[in-house]
């Protein structure tokens, strides 16, 4: 049974934009060959918004001079994790100038925005701080989304901040260079949603700000932490962040961005003219590996794999403990699906007790996205 197949299937049939339908239900199981049975999986997604989302090529020369120019591999040099890395360019990115008016607007081109404040040609805010950061993360082969918040009763003075993909995590994690800071709750970083949910549920308590070393967070406003916690009433993430190769004013985004809904806010419909109530879409996942399997013979499985990595290289796959290796498009031991065209596929053969398949997708950066994974016990 096709499990991308049926779950994308689903996933449009939902109309999930704009609609307010509950989230997807979980993929069926697997075909599995006889004497094999299923002891634990987790597949990967690639719904609809996730190949909308339109991210700017890791080799854009823009990014290439950016990470070149301003020494980005020493900023995140011995970070011990990818939270860490986030944290790191956050800071950087914070120290960079101190909160003002941009007057001349410069362009969504992090080089223009550093080179005009460094020689006092404009300012910036904290949209001139979230380019920058998206597009030093973009740099290093990291995906990233501007996130526009408001609070409850000023959704036209705003803020605008960064959601970083975290393939450590699976899952959006706000990274604010403007506070220098991001949203933590029992010890994990959280989205903009799980803040807004938070927030809206009485249980803003719970979220800790965790300020970062960049040094221009608190001079940049004098806001409280309630306060900065309370700018998550309302949310509309851009689907977009390719502003470098295809340039397009920033205030023309009333159907670049997706605006959340929920019954505690009717989201921002005069802003924005698109909204979901579903958490799946709005917080549509990255860099996941979708997996599909069919027997293959009596102890075999075909397993074919599919990615929507930016920049895709190659599959890290792991048939078993011990055993990884790394299959890319032109491997000639991978054959290619003639029905689904750049979709991997390749014959898993099964021995007797358990067996485990477990699989990344990797970028032409080296970044590595979350697992996928499948444990079967077989008995021929």
């Amino acid at each position: 049974m096709r499990w991308a197949r049926l779950l994308l299937l689903k996933t449009l049939a939902a109309g999930v934009l704009g609609c307010g339908c509950q989230p997807t239900s979980p993929p069926p199981a697997p075909a599995l060959p006889p004497g094999a049975s299923l002891i634990e999986a987790r597949n990967g997604k690639i719904p609809p918004l996730t190949l909308e989302f339109q991210q700017e090529d890791p080799d854009q020369p823009r990014l290439k001079l950016l990470r070149e120019r301003e020494g980005l591999d020493q900023v995140v040099a011995g970070a011990k994790d990818e939270l860490e890395v986030f944290t790191r360019l956050c800071d950087w990115t914070n120290a960079q100038w101190q909160n003002s008016t941009p007057n001349p607007y410069p362009p969504w081109d992090a080089l223009f925005i550093l080179d005009w404040i460094r020689a006092g040609k404009t300012g910036g805010f904290c949209a001139q701080y979230a380019v920058v950061l998206v597009q030093a993360g973009l740099s290093l082969g990291y995906s990233a989304r501007y996130l526009a918040v408001a609070p409850e009763k000023g959704e036209d003075s705003g803020h605008l901040t960064v959601e970083v993909w975290s393939n450590q995590y699976d899952k959006w994690v706000v990274i604010d260079p403007f506070f220098n800071a991001r949203y933590e709750r029992e010890g994990l970083p959280l989205s903009g949603l799980e803040v807004h949910q938070a927030l809206v549920q009485g249980k803003a308590k719970q979220v800790r700000v965790i300020r970062g070393q960049g040094g221009n967070g608190e001079k940049n406003s004098k806001a409280s932490e309630q306060e900065m916690i309370g700018y998550y009433f309302h949310l509309a993430a851009d689907l977009r962040n390719n502003h470098l190769s295809r340039p397009l004013p920033f205030w023309d985004r009333r159907q670049g961005y997706l605006s959340w809904q929920d019954s505690f806010t009717q989201g921002r419909p005069r802003i924005f003219g698109r909204f979901t109530r579903d958490p799946e879409a709005f917080n549509f996942p990255l860099n996941q590996v979708e997996a599909e399997f069919e027997p293959a013979g009596p102890a075999r499985l075909r397993v074919r794999l599919r990615t929507a990595m930016v920049k895709f290289q190659e599959f890290e796959v792991q048939p078993d403990p011990g055993s990884a290796r790394r299959l890319r498009l032109e491997d000639p031991l991978i054959g290619l699906d003639p029905l689904q065209g750049s979709v991997l596929v390749y014959e898993w053969p099964l021995k007797p007790g358990e067996n485990t398949l477990t699989v990344r997708s990797r970028n032409a950066k080296g970044i590595s996205g979350p697992a996928a994974f499948l444990r079967i016990s077989f008995q021929p």
